[in-house]
């Protein structure tokens, strides 16, 4: 069973990323860490906040990824979780159909 303890981060999909930076960076005041090409990661607290250029997103997933805009949101959220004893936890989320399914080791991340 999964046990979700806290939100770890959240991505959003944008398409001009100089210009996101520069809202959440200026305008809203987030604590910037770093911006890699097509990517800008923010401090929320505990949480990450990153910004992902819709083309790299695409690359990423290795499948397209519709441009965000009205009536099309382009959002990844992430949590934290305490894997629990028991089984079927790929097969419950598979069930869950999910359109993304991705673990990391806590170890392994940036």
């Amino acid at each position: 069973m999964l046990q979700p303890r806290s939100l770890d981060y959240l991505v959003l999909v944008v398409t001009d990323v100089e210009r996101s930076v520069r809202f959440w960076r200026d305008v809203m005041g987030v604590e910037h860490q770093h911006t890699s090409g097509e990517y800008a990661q923010f401090r929320l607290g505990d949480v990450r906040l990153g910004l992902f250029g819709a083309t790299a997103m695409a690359e990423t997933l290795g499948r397209p990824v519709e441009v965000p805009g009205p009536g099309r949101a382009g959002f990844e959220v992430g949590f934290t979780v305490d894997v629990l004893p028991g089984r079927g936890i790929q097969r419950r989320l598979s069930w869950a159909n999910l359109g993304a399914i991705a673990a990391i080791n806590k170890n392994e991340r940036s």
